[in-house]
């Protein structure tokens, strides 16, 4: 009786002890520690590639009306698009060949604010406008509907060997027309005879110079 006594005595206080025990509160997962731990986890957001700064910017008008632009891969299809320090308007920056990957900042009207490899230094950059038009090719023209006296002096003007304009006038490459096409060459709009704006254009000849001319009209 005694054995018996004692037994349920030592049970009793083990279990008396078992239950004034109380579990540790770290034990105890937390709600939610499973999702924060997932978040944590997410990969980050790839970053957005940035312009590289450049050489003129303190040059290169800015306007309040402008709206960014997220960079892409198109590539320019004009000959040769000129680069200014305004929207159609201020100094010319630089020529941009056609087959340039320009890195796009913003637009305003009509214009896309881009940087580019400064053509005379690759390993730095330029800023500029160029039109948006730069980045597709000029319908060209239906055979269908032709203009005789236009198609000829077009025709005759590219047939002119480079250098051999009449005086005034300089053979260039990248206006319409092709290659060697004769156009007048001015200091400015009012100089041609329709003055509106960049009707006095750059534009390059056949050795390669930039001059401007009346780009739009015939000689």
């Amino acid at each position: 009786m005694f054995r018996k006594l004692v037994l349920c005595v030592v049970v009793g206080s083990c279990v008396t002890l078992l239950l004034g025990c109380p579990k540790k509160k770290e034990d105890v997962p937390e709600a939610g520690a499973e999702e924060a731990g997932a978040v944590d986890a997410a990969p980050p957001p790839p970053a957005v590639p940035a312009a590289q700064a450049a050489k003129n910017s303190a040059e290169v008008a800015r306007f309040p009306a402008e709206k960014p632009l997220v960079d892409d891969a198109e590539k320019t299809a004009d000959l040769f698009t000129q680069a200014k320090t305004g929207c159609k308007s201020g100094n010319n920056v630089a020529l941009i060949k056609s087959g340039t990957d320009p890195f796009k900042i913003a637009e305003f009207q009509d214009c896309i604010l881009v940087t580019f490899p400064d053509p005379k230094d690759a390993a730095t950059s330029l800023m500029g406008w160029i039109p948006k038009a730069a980045f597709t090719l000029a319908a060209p023209r239906d055979a269908g509907v032709r203009d005789a006296a236009i198609d000829a002096a077009i025709d005759a003007a590219v047939a002119l060997v480079p250098g051999k304009c009449p005086a005034g006038q300089e053979s260039v490459v990248n206006v319409a027309g092709g290659a060697g096409v004769c156009r007048k060459k001015c200091a400015a709009d009012k100089d041609c005879r329709t003055p509106t704006l960049n009707a006095c254009a750059a534009a390059t000849t056949s050795a390669g110079k930039v001059i401007k001319v009346c780009a739009n009209e015939l000689p």
